[in-house]
């Protein structure tokens, strides 16, 4: 995993580097304190974290070209103006960090972004019938337990698992899927809108809301949306 970090300030880019440390110990970081060192660095990234007011050549430019020539790429900005995220909106980064936030919310938007890029690379390997498939985490919408197997959405697709809830609950929660109901697991990303008894995805399937399920997973799901309007 490559990990570029853009930073005009260099203590700024240290503690930066420390947390992408701490979340991802065995990763390859980069540290650029100019843009233009980093646009001559001929390598795939996979998540970068830009800093807006870089000399030269500023985050915004980068951004364009990351968009432009590495599309899987995640990027995050990082600002010392708040203003300036309102400028930004266009390029569509991950996230905005705010060099002046507490540090406790700095290393979660960095824990987000890392984890985004896992989500959106994640695969499962699964069977069912002796026969073997590989799905995209990011495509499935919810599982449902069906007999004695799991009933996958993955995009326009249905596919079945032998496996149980309970063994593949803990893996999915860190890629933003909760438990609604003891037969029902869906991802956070894929909600459309969240009524007390039934949620509704966004592929058109409404998913019931068990009641010994509904506080956590309300909660859950308040959290996410207030981390991705931030």
């Amino acid at each position: 995993m490559n990990i570029a970090i853009c930073d005009i300030n260099r203590e700024s880019g240290e503690f930066i580097l420390s947390k992408v440390k701490k979340i991802e110990p065995d990763c390859n970081v980069f540290v650029f304190a100019k843009g233009f060192e980093f646009i001559n660095c001929k390598r795939e990234w996979d998540v970068v974290f830009l800093d807006i007011e870089m000399d030269e050549v500023d985050g915004f430019t980068i951004a364009k070209i990351l968009k432009q020539q590495q599309k899987r790429c995640i990027f995050s900005f990082v600002a010392t103006h708040s203003h300036l995220a309102i400028d930004g909106y266009d390029y569509q980064p991950f996230r905005y960090i705010l060099k002046d936030a507490p540090d406790e919310v700095i290393e979660r938007k960095v824990r987000e972004t890392i984890n985004e890029y896992h989500f959106r690379n994640s695969r499962l390997k699964i069977s069912y019938k002796g026969v073997q498939k590989i799905i995209s985490v990011a495509e499935i919408s919810s599982i449902e337990i069906m007999g004695h197997c799991l009933k996958i959405s993955c995009g326009d697709e249905l596919v079945l698992w032998n496996k149980s809830l309970q063994d593949i609950e803990k893996i999915l929660e860190k890629y933003d899927f909760v438990r609604c109901h003891r037969s029902f697991m869906v991802s956070l990303k894929h909600i459309k809108k969240f009524a007390s008894k039934l949620i509704e995805l966004d592929n058109g399937k409404k998913v019931p809301v068990g009641r010994s399920y509904q506080k956590k997973a309300e909660t859950t799901y308040l959290q996410f949306l207030t981390s991705n309007q931030q």
